[in-house]
């Protein structure tokens, strides 16, 4: 189904390591907007600061979504290569 290869399979583990690492700082400055969010008075800066609030909790919540993603993908083949090796195993004897 699937052709990994250890390049492949490093690339991807940056690329998902480093989406976290955005999403894990987007967050951190999210707070900061949201309690400024709070005490803003001006119309302009409240509707710029909303508009930056959603933004970063679509992009966290799209990085937490491939991460689950990735995660049912690693469960799925590590059951398909235990089935693999109980039905070889069983064949050998």
């Amino acid at each position: 189904m699937f052709r990994l290869s250890k390049p492949k399979i490093i690339i991807a583990a940056l690329i998902l390591t480093t989406l976290n690492f955005a999403a894990y700082y987007a967050l951190k400055v999210g707070i900061g907007i949201s309690d400024t969010l709070q005490h803003s008075e001006g119309k302009e800066l409240a509707a710029g600061l909303e508009e930056k609030s959603t933004f970063i909790d679509f992009f966290s919540s799209i990085v937490i979504t491939i991460d689950i993603a990735v995660i049912l993908l690693m469960l799925y083949l590590f059951i398909k290569f235990v089935i693999k090796n109980i039905k070889t195993s069983k064949k050998a004897q």
